[in-house]
């Protein structure tokens, strides 16, 4: 199974939150809310956390879903029309060293890759426009907010493809711990992310790689629903 890195994303948050600080005075926004403020409310034990679609009516899609939670113990400082979006995060923070069969700490892509992840849904989720205009103000035009999490991918598809097909499948639609997919981020390797997004693609999930290169994942058919940001 993939492995969560909590330690690691968390030593990533503070450094998109440090990052961020300076951008946050161009928001339009009246207050920014903190980095985590949308997963806290999400993992809130007193937060309702329900399903937008529920399984049994139409349009339910399993393996992806959004989410509506309020949460009556914490700050007003979102609306009860407030819609979670959750995008987990696949990096490499670990590699397996098969002539020791042990894995090998390789983080510095993990650091950098989560740290970027955090500050971009901090300017989503806060209508940011310091770094890409049009998010400025977004947080008064959708009423989406995204939420994350980081999954090692040890380098190799299996981990992936086996952390995927277990949260896509889980039947605890209202599992705030699991919660289904809206879309996926990576990963950062192309013959990682040529595997994972047939799999994706099955489950109708976008996903989003930062630098997987291969030329075959042009292929829209094989990939319909993959797409990258580098060239």
């Amino acid at each position: 199974e993939a492995l969560s890195s909590p330690a690691a994303a968390a030593a990533a948050a503070s450094a998109a939150s440090a990052a961020a600080s300076d951008d946050e005075e161009d928001s339009s926004s009246a207050s920014v809310l903190p980095y985590d403020y949308y997963d806290n409310l999400r993992l809130s034990p007193t937060a309702t956390f329900v399903p937008l679609v529920a399984p049994n009516e139409p349009g339910f899609a399993g393996g992806r879903n959004l989410y509506r939670a309020i949460d009556p113990d914490s700050p007003p400082a979102h609306s009860p029309g407030v819609i979670l979006c959750h995008i987990p995060t696949y990096l490499r923070w670990t590699q397996l060293d098969q002539a020791n069969y042990r894995l090998v700490d390789a983080s510095n892509g993990g650091y950098d890759g989560m740290a970027g992840v955090l500050l971009a849904m901090h300017h989503f989720n806060n209508g940011i426009g310091a770094v890409v205009k049009d998010l400025d103000g977004i947080n008064n035009r959708c009423s989406i907010r995204l939420t994350t999490e980081s999954f090692d991918t040890m380098g190799f598809d299996l981990a992936a493809n086996v952390h995927l097909f277990d949260s896509v499948l889980n039947t605890e639609f209202d599992d705030a711990t699991d919660p289904q997919m809206g879309a996926i981020i990576g990963t950062t390797t192309s013959d990682v992310s040529t595997s994972m997004a047939s799999q994706s693609g099955i489950f109708d999930l976008p996903q989003f790689s930062p630098s997987a290169t291969s030329t075959l994942l042009d292929n829209s058919y094989q990939y319909p629903l993959f797409s990258r940001t580098i060239a």
